[in-house]
């Protein structure tokens, strides 16, 4: 004899749902870390080339005594706002 057990097949749906969703949000967490690490990395790869260029166009003239403003710039991505002064 059969017997017909009705929402057997939910379960599993459920489940398999379930496992899909999971591996769905460790992909975003996955994609979201390696988002910014390139981030952080091409900030600071601009930042060394910023100052790189105003140390060097610094280094060419004399410059008066006193705090002056070298460069005002945004860094990429984020539009970042980065002020450089010797």
């Amino acid at each position: 004899m059969m017997h017909s057990a009705k929402g057997s097949i939910s379960l599993p749906c459920l489940l398999a749902a379930l496992l899909l969703a999971l591996s769905a949000q460790l992909c975003l967490l996955y994609a979201v870390k390696g988002y910014e690490a390139e981030k952080d990395f091409l900030r600071g790869q601009q930042l060394r080339l910023l100052c790189g260029s105003v140390l060097q166009a610094i280094g060419q003239k004399p410059q008066p005594a006193g705090t002056q403003l070298c460069n005002e710039c945004e860094q990429q991505p984020g539009n970042e706002p980065e002020t450089v002064t010797s």
